[in-house]
């Protein structure tokens, strides 16, 4: 599916009171040791919200006109935390400044762009209010959000340091969950008093939304 739902949880910061926390509870999430890393995410893994287009490159061919990208916004840890799989290039490092003005794409999008070496080249976005140019950092496996019966969207991964909805934390894959769950539970309630410690196993969610489409290939198969 193109990440690691096992030991995934993620959480619907719908409180208020998670505003400007993201760095304290993802340093205290992981001085307790149940945690490997943290990050956050403006959709969750499984949501194909978010298109925009008005983006240019290199080469690009008159007849795509103007096609829309599934866009995410994320922090800097968010693909090592969800478990990207690397085609080309890397993932987003906070030593180096430039990567704020970085982007990841997937194999469809690198597909529709038509681009041989992506990785240094630059996308331009010229949409409206919104300008800037991005250097292509990486390329990633396609990641399976919508139904797995139609292609996969063109992706594109930005960088934001604004809080985000979703809250996405591997787990410590040495510790069991009846181990980490307690110590993460009494560190957010001490971060986050006004909403309960309210999460979801990624591959639940991942269950709970594709259930339906995998009976449907099962019964195909047969």
């Amino acid at each position: 599916v193109g990440y690691a739902r096992e030991g995934l949880l993620s959480i619907h910061s719908r409180s208020p009171e998670f505003r400007g926390k993201y760095d304290v509870l993802r340093n205290e999430f992981k001085k307790t040791g149940a945690v490997e890393e943290m990050a956050e995410s403006d959709y969750s893994i499984t949501s194909t919200l978010g298109w925009n287009g008005g983006f240019e490159w290199k080469g690009k061919r008159k007849e795509l006109d103007d096609p829309t990208f599934n866009i995410n916004r994320v922090t800097y840890e968010y693909g090592k935390t969800i478990g990207w799989n690397f085609v080309e290039g890397r993932d987003f490092a906070r030593e180096f400044a430039s990567d704020s003005s970085g982007v990841i794409m997937n194999e469809t999008a690198l597909k529709l762009m038509g681009l041989e070496s992506p990785v240094g080249e630059t996308l331009t976005l010229n949409r409206g209010y919104a300008h800037g140019e991005f250097t292509i950092l990486g390329v990633i496996s396609d990641m399976l959000k919508g139904s797995p019966f139609i292609p996969t969207d063109p992706c594109l991964y930005f960088l934001t340091k604004r809080d985000q909805e979703w809250i996405y934390i591997r787990l410590n894959p040495n510790m069991s969950s009846r181990e980490t769950l307690p110590k993460l539970e009494a560190t957010f309630n001490q971060l986050i008093t006004s909403a309960p410690f309210d999460y979801k196993f990624a591959d639940e969610e991942y269950d709970a939304k594709f259930r339906a489409e995998e009976r449907i290939l099962s019964l195909i198969h047969i």
